[in-house]
């Protein structure tokens, strides 16, 4: 037999907060951290430029701007897998401020200046000749082995996905 909804204190209080989130009345509970784990591959003809990173940037940040304690680490693709590491990484804040204006300002001045600071890291990339060999898929290997802080991993590649190692693939 099941309880009925003011029987039940956990039921009724939570169809008492859907309600409430309903009418705006309360925020609703934030979604749960992610791991976003970014790949510039940098080697020769390859898509990541100061332009394709900045764009990838904005909308990986925009995502996770939303998901307190969310990790955003970007990675440079090496001549050889040793040689591929983490050039920067931002983490979400928690916002503090009370009023829907003063959290997107926040959250506006946390992506932008993210943003500012992982390009500036990523500058020695770009000014750098690049590579001529890209090991791709030894590189997501390691990235997806490496630490995820517990978090659910989304794993992006810039990339033109042409694996050069000891033959063109």
């Amino acid at each position: 037999i099941a309880p009925l909804p003011g029987c039940d204190k956990k039921l009724a209080w939570t169809k008492v907060r859907a309600k409430l989130e309903q009418v705006k009345l309360v925020d609703p509970p934030a979604a749960a951290p992610k791991q976003y784990d970014l790949l510039c591959d940098g080697s020769e003809k390859s898509s990541c430029s100061k332009i394709t990173l900045e764009a990838t940037l904005r909308e990986l940040l925009r995502a996770a701007a939303h998901t307190p304690n969310s990790r955003l680490r970007v990675w440079s693709l090496g001549a050889n897998v040793a040689a591929t590491k983490v050039m920067g990484e931002v983490i979400t804040p928690t916002i503090t401020s009370r009023s829907r204006r003063a959290r997107e300002a926040q959250l506006e001045q946390w992506q932008l200046s993210s943003r500012e600071n992982l390009l500036r890291i990523m500058e020695p990339l770009f000014r750098a000749t690049p590579a001529r060999r890209s090991p791709l898929a030894e590189s997501l290997t390691k990235i997806a082995l490496a630490e995820g802080h517990g978090l659910a991993r989304i794993i992006v590649a810039i990339t033109d996905a042409r694996e050069v190692a000891t033959a063109n693939f």
